[in-house]
């Protein structure tokens, strides 16, 4: 759950769990659990699962500041194995995840305000202030 109750900010971790489960009549192992998110975009296995009817994994992935200004994260998984009957390899795709996020209230940052010199309501403000924002994202 994001700490904004709304969506999850940069540095925020966002909770995976993949599961697979064999609705096959023949038992399958060696699993391979594949999530191009979770692995830096690599097409490798993140586990292998080696149970005859399923299983599944954990994974955490830390939202970053590309992710915040996507407004999304989007996770798809995907499990592979091989037919015991057939050889052939099979291949199974999660639904598709789309997880809100974002930058959170003012960016994540704190406004600084400094006195302008000039007139009212010309800087920036109602009595000429300048309005500066400075923006703070973890990492």
């Amino acid at each position: 759950m994001p700490a904004n109750g709304e969506y999850f900010t940069v540095g925020e971790s966002i909770m995976y769990e993949i599961h697979f489960t064999n609705h096959c009549d023949y038992f399958v192992s060696d699993i391979a659990i594949k999530d191009p998110l979770l692995s830096g975009g690599k097409d490798e296995a993140l586990d292998v699962i080696g149970v005859l009817w399923g299983g599944g994994i954990h994974r955490q992935y830390v939202v970053t500041e590309e992710d915040a200004a996507a407004g999304v994260v989007t996770n798809t998984a995907t499990a592979e194995w091989t037919d015991p009957e057939t050889g052939e390899a099979q291949f199974a795709a999660s639904n598709t995840v789309v997880t809100p996020v974002g930058f959170g209230e003012n960016g994540n940052g704190i406004v600084l305000t400094k006195r302008g010199e000039g007139e009212p309501g010309v800087n920036g403000g109602p009595n000429g202030d300048l309005q500066i924002v400075i923006t703070v994202r973890p990492h």
